[in-house]
């Protein structure tokens, strides 16, 4: 075969213009089979012809081709109206994600906070705040020490600057008086004393004018809080390294 193509290249560049020449009767007896093999093998060519019809169909119309699909567009020039954009998908690929947030979660906990709150939908608004709170509680009930506490307060403060930037504090204020007793149960009292060293506790009405709390009222809220510095050794510890000393 690789002769064969060699001849007729060469028969085409010497003479390009006459027809490719005959092909050898000593080279076609080649591509005939055997007999014995064509004999043996009809009975199977038959079968296949008989599971795997051939059928002519019809041409595409040419009203579906895509010649006539760009000839159309061309047609209708720059002054054509193009189809406006959904608002939502306006700004690109990452608006598109934005909307497909549907909670607030725990890998992506700020990001996906403010995808609900940017949808503008009144009802959004409160579901985000009850998902940020459920995510809050998680994130610190699964650290482990305060593995997590850096990325729970970080969501504490993101809710509570919201709350005070759409006038509703008394949310954040019925959160965070449930969430100090639930800290202090389950043995997170360290997690209630890095809020109140952080000033994150009760939205009072010098913060928001909507707040049904006074300074006064916020204040006496965390008085009295001990906050245990980490550099403190606890007791045992300090029993232990006498114990040590007097070895």
């Amino acid at each position: 075969m690789f002769i064969i193509e060699q001849q007729c290249l060469q028969h085409r560049a010497l003479h390009p213009d006459d027809p490719l020449p005959e092909l050898s009767p000593i080279i076609a007896n080649y591509l005939i089979p055997p007999e014995s093999i064509t004999s043996n093998s009809a009975p199977v060519s038959e079968r296949m012809q008989k599971l795997f019809k051939l059928e002519v169909t019809d041409k595409i119309k040419q009203e579906e081709t895509g010649e006539n699909m760009f000839k159309a567009s061309e047609e209708e020039g720059p002054q054509a109206k193009k189809p406006k954009l959904d608002n939502n998908l306006e700004g690109g690929l990452q608006n598109i994600m934005k909307a497909d947030v549907t909670e607030v979660g725990t890998v992506t906990p700020l990001e996906d906070f403010k995808s609900l709150l940017d949808r503008k939908d009144p009802d959004m608004i409160e579901e985000a705040y009850k998902q940020m709170q459920k995510r809050i509680q998680q994130v610190v009930g699964d650290s482990f020490g305060q593995q997590f506490y850096g990325k729970a307060m970080d969501c504490l403060k993101a809710l509570r600057q919201n709350c005070i930037a759409k006038s509703k504090p008394n949310d954040y204020n019925k959160f965070i008086k449930t969430y100090k007793d639930t800290l202090i149960a389950s043995g997170r009292r360290d997690f209630w004393d890095l809020i109140v060293k952080d000033q994150q506790s009760l939205i009072s009405k010098l913060e928001c004018e909507d707040s049904g709390v006074t300074k006064q009222e916020a204040d006496k809220f965390t008085a009295g809080e001990v906050k245990v510095e980490s550099s403190e050794l606890p007791q045992d510890e300090e029993s232990a390294d006498d114990l040590l000393d007097q070895l």
